[in-house]
């Protein structure tokens, strides 16, 4: 019997050892530079994100609700829709879109979203995938899979590790909206269709933070800058920055309603028009010189003009019957609560409000 037991030891002991020896010879042999070992993985907070998700056609999605709110995108010529209560579960989706790299970021306690193609020109590797790892400026902070180096989700800027000052420069516009909306905008759209674990889950869980609810949770709320008390912190807004110019503005949703519903501004010198086509869902562009005043033809599906025949939709994108057929260049901005703009965008212009000396 002890022969037995002892030959039962050895070959356990045998696995374990040979565990650890590969994991010491794969460790041993990846290039991490000496520059990157203080941003090895263990000294942070990381939550896996959503890669690749499965989708579904829109007459295919019996796992949505009509007032389900999702992040809309268009990308490479075709639309699809990220529902919140999926994305509340990951923050991040590494997606690809027609054979292209697209990054989805989501915080549903700061109501914010941005989504980038996730390449840069510094590094030689691309695209680059990235995951949750803890918290700044009063959400969530993302980290990199090539130099583990510390990313703002909304605004794109590395601020820490290998690739600090770097900047995801080419920006998708997201649109938060109700899925019976966006999908009656966007017939031909998919939806991420997530696991069967996902899918079993009360649409309202995670959703414990509505879009501009008036709480901030403890581990956000001692990342954030709130000081600045010109709006409410909870108060939603659509912020766009020029970061070439250090110049930012944020447009309160409460003040783009009625006859301000399409607004004209003059952001160091560049004339931007922004546009409010649903309760969550607002577009910036920058106006084509001599373009005239732009106006809301309609609704549904949504479409702007200007005094020289030009139709755009939600996404900036010429319409058939356009007498201009160039999209509209977008401005870089995206949807969120004030104490999140204000702490990664600190000293902001407010419209409406008189510019900080």
């Amino acid at each position: 019997m002890k022969s037995v037991t002892a030959v039962i030891f050895s070959i356990v002991m045998s696995f374990v050892v040979g565990y650890f020896i590969r994991d010491i010879i794969r460790t041993e042999s990846r290039p991490v530079s000496e520059k990157l070992a203080k941003f090895a993985h263990e000294t942070r907070e990381y939550s896996l994100p959503l890669n690749n998700p499965d989708t579904v056609l829109a007459n295919e999605a019996t796992h949505m609700k009509d007032d389900d709110l999702v992040y809309g995108v268009i990308f490479k010529n075709y639309a699809r829709a990220y529902p919140r209560w999926i994305m509340t579960a990951f923050h991040v989706a590494n997606d690809t879109i027609n054979g292209k790299a697209l990054v989805v970021l989501q915080c549903e306690v700061c109501s914010s979203a941005a989504a980038f193609v996730p390449e840069i020109k510094e590094i030689a590797y691309a695209p680059i995938a990235f995951t949750p790892c803890g918290y700044s400026k009063g959400t969530f902070q993302i980290c990199d899979n090539y130099t583990d180096s510390l990313w703002h989700p909304f605004s794109g800027l590395a601020f820490e590790g290998p690739l600090k000052g770097i900047r995801l420069h080419e920006r998708i516009p997201v649109v938060t909206q109700k899925w019976k909306q966006w999908k009656e905008n966007h017939p031909q759209t998919d939806v991420v269709f997530a696991s069967g674990h996902i899918r079993q889950r009360n649409h309202n869980q995670g959703h414990e933070y509505g879009v501009g609810e008036p709480l901030i949770p403890p581990e956000l709320a001692k990342t954030a800058d709130l000081s600045d008390v010109r709006l409410p912190p909870n108060a939603l807004v659509f912020g766009v920055a020029d970061y070439d110019l250090e110049r930012t503005v944020a447009f309160p949703v409460k003040e783009l309603a009625g006859e301000k519903q399409i607004v004209d501004y003059d952001l160091a010198g560049q004339r931007i028009v922004i546009v409010k086509h649903d309760e969550f869902a607002i577009s910036g562009f920058y106006a084509p010189r001599d373009s005239g005043r732009f106006r809301i033809l309609k609704i549904k599906p949504f479409t702007i003009v200007d005094e020289r025949g030009g139709h755009w939709n939600s996404f900036g994108l010429p319409t058939v019957d356009s007498k201009n057929q160039e999209p509209l260049k977008l401005v870089d901005g995206y949807f969120a609560e004030w104490y999140e703009w204000a702490s990664a965008h600190p000293r902001s212009d407010i419209y409406g409000l008189s510019p900080l000396p």
